[in-house]
């Protein structure tokens, strides 16, 4: 029996037995609604309930104790960056509710789930893997690209890798083998690298045209720039704990 149960029957409940002959029964008090009300909450529905979180659905429903995890690298938004791309918002059309990213980086995995037990020897390991098999590189982004998630629930604005991207599938193929170990899936099997700094709802087929397509592209070109990326440090996200591993092999 659980604590609201065990509540609810206090409160509706009556004692019917008499201790002796000489004292009657009577029945509980019951309990206030908003006291009982306080157990009839569910937390997990908060996790799934996309009006708390802008609209966006969960790839796979919350699990107390698995703690989603994905590795990646950090992209430094410098203020030429920043400039690209506040002048690729501006080519999308006015009625697409855009939203920045939180962050700016390059996926190196999907999202997956660790249980909490895993998150240190799972880390341990890559931070292994990683530094005997990768130096620090650099890579550049060479155009924008519109992509869509699995569920194509989401579309983002996002800089495309060219250069670098073979060392950053090394990168992919370290964390690939240390997901393997705990039968986790692996990263995309034709990687396509970029760094997302900006999403809408719903599938951008749907309202992206193809003069729009253009628009951003020739926005790009007009930058005269690569900006190149200095890879020297991989990150991990597991719930809110960050890990950093330095390349040094």
């Amino acid at each position: 029996m659980d604590v609201l149960d065990s509540l609810k029957q206090y409160g509706s409940s009556s004692s019917s037995e008499e201790e002796d002959e000489s004292v009657q029964s009577e029945k509980l008090p019951a309990l206030p609604s908003s006291l009982l009300s306080m157990f009839d909450h569910n937390d997990d529905e908060d996790h799934d309930n996309q009006a708390l979180h802008g609209g966006k659905q969960r790839s796979f429903p919350h699990v107390p104790g698995n703690w989603a995890t994905y590795v990646y690298c950090k992209v430094p938004l410098s203020d030429d960056l920043t400039s690209l791309m506040s002048s690729l918002l501006g080519c999308l059309p006015p009625d697409i509710n855009v939203e920045l990213m939180d962050d700016s980086h390059i996926s190196l995995s999907r999202t997956v789930t660790l249980q909490y037990h895993w998150i240190q020897p799972f880390t341990d390991d890559l931070r292994q893997q990683l530094a005997a098999k990768l130096s620090p590189f650099t890579c550049s982004f060479s155009g924008v690209k519109i992509l869509v998630n699995d569920e194509r629930t989401r579309s983002f604005l996002a800089l495309s890798v060219t250069s670098g991207s073979q060392q950053l599938q090394s990168a992919v193929d370290v964390v690939d083998n240390c997901l393997k170990e705990y039968s986790l899936p692996t990263f995309y099997e034709d990687a396509c690298f970029h760094t997302s700094f900006a999403w809408f709802l719903g599938d951008a087929k749907e309202v992206i045209s193809d003069s729009v397509n253009d628009m951003l592209q020739r926005c790009f070109s007009e930058h005269q720039s690569s900006f190149p990326l200095l890879v020297n440090t991989i990150w991990c996200k597991s719930g809110c704990r960050q890990f950093q591993f330095q390349l040094t092999g």
